[in-house]
């Protein structure tokens, strides 16, 4: 398996490291607010998603980080830049906590690199961009990101057809 496979797999996971970089969309569920109880703190509880509330959670962490890899294909971009393009094109509205995670682990692995770039006013800007690596991934994914799709269409259209045509299944 390829490094990004193993991103986009092992990346969605729930760890330590995740909760505490505010990594939003984890099929754990969201963390509630800590609460003093007398002089103790009280242990983060987790509410755990389920039905279409995880599916989709587990959707997104499989797909976020292609997602992101290929919004850097035309050029170099901040990551709040890559937020907007997310949320312009497809109508993901990623939250900082998780874009900045992912783009480290992105890095980590040599599919973008990121220079700092300082503007004439106002503070220092992070600008990533891809790699030949990070390309050729994009490439092999987008690739077998079409297939799976088709396929999941085509069964997903029987169903749909045999609904709107008025026959249901018993």
């Amino acid at each position: 398996m390829s490094k990004l496979h193993d991103i986009m797999v092992n990346g969605g996971t729930v760890s330590a490291d995740n909760r505490r970089e505010g990594f939003a969309w984890y099929a754990g569920g969201l963390p509630r607010v800590k609460r003093k109880q007398g002089d103790k703190m009280q242990r983060r509880t987790y509410t755990k998603r389920t039905g279409v509330d995880m599916w989709e959670s587990q959707l997104r962490k499989g797909s976020l980080a292609l997602a992101v890899l290929a919004s850097l294909w035309d050029g170099q971009l901040q990551g709040s830049q890559i937020r907007g393009h997310l949320e312009q094109i497809a109508g993901l509205a990623v939250l900082p906590g998780v874009i900045y995670p992912i783009l480290r682990r992105l890095e980590k692995t040599r599919f973008i690199e990121s220079e700092w770039m300082e503007p004439r006013v106002g503070h220092p800007r992070r600008n990533f961009r891809l790699t030949e690596s990070g390309r050729r991934c994009v490439l092999e994914f987008s690739s077998a990101w079409k297939e799976f799709a088709g396929g999941m269409n085509r069964v997903l259209a029987a169903p749909d057809e045999r609904t709107q045509s008025g026959s249901h299944a018993t």
